[in-house]
Formats: C-alpha cells, sequence, structure tokens
C-alpha cells in the first residue's frame, strides 16, 4: 500500500472520473468473497493460476497496441472486474492485475487508465488492511 501512496504523489494529478465508479460498486461484494474464500483456498493453485495469468499478460501487453479494443460487457464488465479485483485483495494484496488488464483491453488512454488503476488499488488496499485489521472480522473469516 505504501507504494500506491508513493506513486499516486509522484505521478501527479489523478482524478476520480464517472468511469471508475462501476469498478468500485462491484468491489463492494469482492473483498467479504475473498475474506470467506482465505481459509479455504488451496495456495498452491492460486500461486499458480495468478503466475500463470501473470506470464500470459505480458505477451498480451507487449502486443497490445495491435490488439482491437473490447467494446462488449459495458459497466456489468466493469463491476464484474472490480468484484474479482477486491477479491483478490482479501485473498493476497492482488488488486490491481486483473483491473489493469481489463483497462488495457478495453482500449482506454493511458492517462484514463493510469487514473482508474491508481485510485482503485489505492482504495481497496486500504479498506482490505481495515478491514484484515478488524479482529471480529478476521476471527469470522481468516482464523476457523
Amino acid at each position: 500500500m505504501s507504494g500506491q501512496v508513493l506513486t499516486k504523489l509522484s505521478a501527479g494529478r489523478s482524478t476520480f472520473t464517472p468511469i471508475m465508479f462501476p469498478y468500485f460498486l462491484g468491489a463492494g461484494a469482492g473483498l467479504p468473497l475473498g475474506l470467506w474464500l482465505l481459509p479455504s483456498i488451496n495456495l498452491v493453485m492460486f500461486k499458480l493460476l495468478v503466475g500463470t495469468f501473470l506470464v500470459a499478460w505480458c505477451p498480451v501487453m507487449l502486443f497490445g497496441k495491435t490488439m482491437p479494443a473490447i467494446r462488449g460487457g459495458g459497466r456489468p464488465a466493469d463491476c464484474l472486474v472490480g468484484l474479482i479485483g477486491r477479491a483478490m485483495a482479501g485473498l493476497g494484496g492482488l488488486s490491481g492485475p486483473v483491473p489493469a488488464f481489463w483497462t488495457s483491453l478495453k482500449g482506454l488512454d493511458k492517462r484514463t487508465q493510469r487514473d482508474v488503476i491508481q485510485n482503485f488499488n489505492l482504495v481497496i488496499l486500504a479498506t482490505t488492511l481495515a478491514a484484515i485489521l478488524r479482529p471480529e472480522l478476521s476471527e469470522k473469516t481468516c482464523c476457523r
């Protein structure tokens, strides 16, 4: 989270725009889902899936300029991406990869992508940390 704060301060002014709201709307249900799954997830499988996703993501990003932008999905898809990002934050602090991948595939300009990712990560990681530090929540979900 400290990296997100430093990036936010050093990258200049970023703004909240209406395009971000579906991501945060979807994220509302993601944290409880991630914390609920945390004690029962197979750690080796989770690492394998996330690692495979990130390895596959690199060539996609390399050739991203030549790929056609995804126009379908709209706001419901943005909500789903927010939910997945928030669930992954609860599982392992990995809120950024799915929204970053999605905003790239949508063909958003770099400034908008940066605004969405920086604001999403900062808010999601801060609230996830706060939720994990709440003893009554941690006992019910993480320490069954």
